[in-house]
């Protein structure tokens, strides 16, 4: 196949890379602005194309099909990149995700993956208490618009650790898929901004979830404190009171300031 490595302001471009002894395409060590356009990958020994150390490149135009590994494979810091247009086909994973921050995925479609369409995690180390997450190695601030995933083997997209946050899903399309949150700590939830609502672990759909799907509201029973009610704060409350179903009694604001005025809405 072909190896990125250390390299700047390139480009790769209608190029094809079948029954390759490692992955079809690889960049790593540093890649920053690779622009890749019109890839096609299949057969290879291990990923279609696969991405560690790579920052603000774009990749559009891709076909990655039947290989055994995953379709796109992205670790080791992939960061602030551009995906689009993309038809993953028949590979064992869509799109494999860990260490992976502010990346934008746009009409990427994932088609009879053996196992998940899109699998996000953050990669565990052996410490003296067992395997642990890694810092700084979690998924976090990636989104994904007008994604589409059918006949999955497993889950059309887990989140394999609750760690995985802030993560944005617009106008998906799942069919004869599920949506699944994982969380290794049954006591914590992931969240996930879908479609402006919020969802909690479980599945939701074994058919058909789309834009027009409706959704139950999460209900949250647990005290929420907002210290401070500057900016922020006062566009949280609001997603809060809207999309979640809690008691006001339990949702309590501390400021410095006398703060009334502003709250009178929800008083």
């Amino acid at each position: 196949g072909i190896t990125v490595q250390n390299v700047k302001d390139s480009t790769v471009e209608n190029v094809t890379c079948a029954r390759c002894r490692s992955g079809g395409l690889v960049t790593t060590r540093g890649v920053q602005q690779l622009v890749v356009r019109n890839f096609t990958a299949f057969e290879n020994e291990f990923d279609g194309l696969a991405c560690y150390q790579t920052e603000n490149c774009t990749f559009s135009g891709l076909y990655l099909h039947d290989n055994p590994c995953a379709g796109i494979s992205l670790d080791l810091g992939f960061n602030n990149n551009v995906v689009s247009n993309a038809v993953l086909t028949a590979n064992d994973l869509g799109v494999f995700m860990r260490a992976s921050r502010d990346n934008q995925f746009y009409n990427v479609s994932i088609h009879n993956s053996r196992n998940f369409g899109v699998f996000m995690a953050q990669t565990e180390e052996p410490t003296a208490h067992g395997w642990k997450p890694a810092p700084q190695t979690e998924c976090v601030q990636n989104s994904f618009t007008n994604l589409a995933a059918s006949d999955c083997g497993g889950a059309a997209f887990r989140v394999n650790n609750t760690t995985c946050t802030n993560n944005i899903i617009i106008r998906p399309r799942f069919r004869h898929s599920f949506f699944i949150f994982i969380a290794e700590d049954r006591q914590k939830e992931i969240f996930f901004l879908f479609q402006n609502k919020f969802l909690s672990r479980k599945k939701i759909s074994d058919k058909v979830l789309s834009q027009e799907a409706l959704f139950v509201m999460l209900e949250f029973k647990n005290k929420i404190l907002f210290v401070g009610y500057g900016a922020v704060a006062q566009c949280t409350l609001p997603i809060f009171v809207k999309h979640i179903k809690t008691p006001a009694k339990n949702i309590t604001v501390m400021d410095f300031q006398d703060r009334r005025d502003v709250l009178a809405p929800w008083l």
